[in-house]
């Protein structure tokens, strides 16, 4: 969250994909489940529609197709 402070943006939600509320502006989403957990995390914008995944991996089934990946 300190680098997050730092840049200015407020993170709203940082849960699990399958929770992810489009309702926050700003959400870190983990892309695994509770039961396994996981290493792999997704940045998404709901206030701008972009997401940012560091893996470049094809875009998860919750952001929707509307969003744009921002590079």
């Amino acid at each position: 969250m300190k680098l997050a402070d730092s840049l200015g943006v407020k993170v709203d939600q940082i849960d699990f994909k399958q929770n992810l509320d489009r309702s926050k502006d700003y959400a870190i989403l983990n892309m695994s489940t509770p039961q396994i957990g996981g290493t792999h995390w997704v940045a998404v914008s709901n206030k701008g529609h972009v997401y940012f995944d560091p893996l470049g991996l094809p875009r998860p089934r919750v952001i929707p197709a509307s969003y744009k990946y921002l590079s």
